[in-house]
């Protein structure tokens, strides 16, 4: 039995954590009440995370030899207990998996920190009900090699975002109404390129593509909100991965492979890790769009999932004389189709973001090398377009991330719209809407992303290197925008 203050490692999933020298879990810090045995199974789970736990190991963990109950009946029990404490499903799975007639595993995240239980006397009081979402935003993929020497000085990171976390900025501008978003704090604070971020689709999970100092190629990371160090989830040393898509179901995480010059493989990989799956070849300059970054024009988000993940939009560009267009994808059977074909005398189509809803389409189309504007488009239950995409914005200006806030009724996205530097925005879906500047956010956001649940948003951030930021945002007008967006699909 360790002695009292001594230092231990405990587990943090999503916002639990369990403490297994004292038995307890606690659900952002408030202790939850959870019997014995579906504690005990719990704790083997998170042991061998990732990893299949049979029913016959349960036993022989749960009941000394020798015991006679109804082992079947009482670890089914054990396992429903668990499940309504931790509020999973065994048809949709956040944290525990069944593998019928063999057993179970834990499929979340966990993180291992250490600890000092003679400092946590009394429990820490909940966290405050956030009640406003939370933006994302993924970095515009800026020439990640070139940064790669601006490495280091994690240390001014951390010194800077706490600046920044105690400014709060008012509205400057007569287009602008007041902002009511919290300050922005970081998410990730290593050192390298890290960008891409997404949301898992309870909101607790992030996934980002990294390229530590030293390495060569990105790969796909998930890292939890809360403290704990990232897990590496595709291990592909030789080129660089990169524009990940969390599905809405959770179960699949896609992202973009590049593979030469013009050419880049559409990929998908469980979110736990398991072997990864090449769908389809797209022909795009992936290699180009790492090294330009900004000054590319296929812009991300490039991947978005249809509501049912059955489908993953993508962005195709045969050759730089010609446009980029909008592809569906088939998850099953890799088939190809493109959706949408600009005009030859624009640079085309980007920044994919699909509605919480699936049906609902806003892309940015390019007229210019920094001309772009948002467009939205409704989609069948198949993500065929119903009809020509309508223009949301008529600024001309150049925008770096785009995606939808938990509501469905708003857009965020980073522009130039204000003058000469990049902010964050949030606009109603309606042409009418006038866009909110974001202050909390300050200068140079990309990559936006939020998250379909618990009102997340994230996006990228570079203060002498890139790292991924988080903070809150406020909706409104949603009536008027619910309405409007109605219309579109008529």
């Amino acid at each position: 039995m360790p002695g009292t203050g001594q230092q231990q490692s405990m587990f943090q999933f999503g916002v639990f954590e369990l403490n297994p020298r004292t038995g307890e879990l606690r659900k952002r810090g408030v202790r939850l009440k959870l019997q014995e045995q579906p504690l005990q199974i719990l704790s083997l789970l998170l042991e061998h995370a990732g990893e299949l736990v049979t029913r016959e190991e349960l036993q022989k963990s749960l009941w000394p030899e020798g015991t006679y109950v109804d082992f079947d009946n009482a670890i089914n029990s054990a396992i429903r207990k668990l499940r309504d404490t931790l509020g999973d499903t065994p048809e949709n799975p956040r944290f525990v998996e069944t593998l019928a007639r063999r057993g179970y595993r834990f499929i979340a995240p966990v993180s291992r920190p250490v600890i000092n239980d003679s400092l946590r006397e009394e429990p820490p009081p909940p966290l405050p009900r956030q009640t406003i979402p939370l933006p994302i935003s993924s970095p515009t993929p800026m020439p990640v090699k070139r940064y790669l020497w601006w490495v280091g000085g994690t240390l001014a990171v951390v010194l800077v975002a706490t600046g920044i976390g105690l400014r709060w900025w008012a509205a400057r501008s007569d287009q602008v109404r007041r902002d009511t978003s919290l300050p922005a704090v970081p998410l990730t604070g290593n050192p390298g390129y890290e960008g891409f971020p997404t949301f898992s689709s309870e909101g607790t999970r992030v996934a980002f593509v990294w390229l530590p100092p030293g390495t060569r190629g990105t790969n796909l990371y998930v890292k939890l909100l809360g403290p704990g160090d990232p897990v590496r989830l595709t291990k592909n040393s030789a080129g660089d991965d990169f524009a990940r898509a969390w599905s809405p179901d959770g179960r699949t995480i896609g992202f973009l492979r590049a593979r030469d010059h013009s050419h880049a493989a559409i990929m998908v990989i469980p979110s736990v890790g398991r072997p990864e799956k090449e769908l389809a070849e797209i022909t795009l300059e992936a290699h180009e769009i790492l090294n330009h970054g900004a000054s590319y024009d296929v812009l991300p988000p490039f991947l978005a999932w249809s509501a049912d993940s059955r489908w993953l939009l993508s962005l195709e560009r045969k050759a730089p004389s010609e446009t980029s267009s909008i592809l569906r994808v088939s998850v099953e059977s890799g088939e190809k189709r493109t959706l949408t074909s600009p005009s030859r005398h624009m640079q085309g189509d980007g920044g994919l973001a699909l509605s919480p809803d699936g049906k609902t389409l806003a892309f940015m189309r390019a007229l210019g090398p920094f001309e772009r504007d948002i467009y939205l488009v409704s989609l069948s239950v198949d993500m065929v377009p119903r009809g020509e995409p309508q223009r949301l914005t008529f600024d001309g200006k150049e925008i770096d991330g785009l995606a939808w806030t938990a509501d469905g009724h708003s857009l965020v996205f980073s522009s130039k719209r204000g003058g000469g530097r990049r902010e964050l925005w949030q606009m109603p879906v309606m042409p009418s809407g006038t866009p909110v500047r974001i202050s909390a956010a300050g200068d140079d956001p990309r990559d936006v992303a939020t998250a379909r649940v618990a009102q997340h948003l994230v996006y990228s951030h570079q203060v002498l290197d890139w790292n991924i930021w988080r903070l809150t945002l406020h909706g409104e007008r949603k009536e008027e925008a619910k309405s409007w967006i109605a219309s579109t699909r008529l």
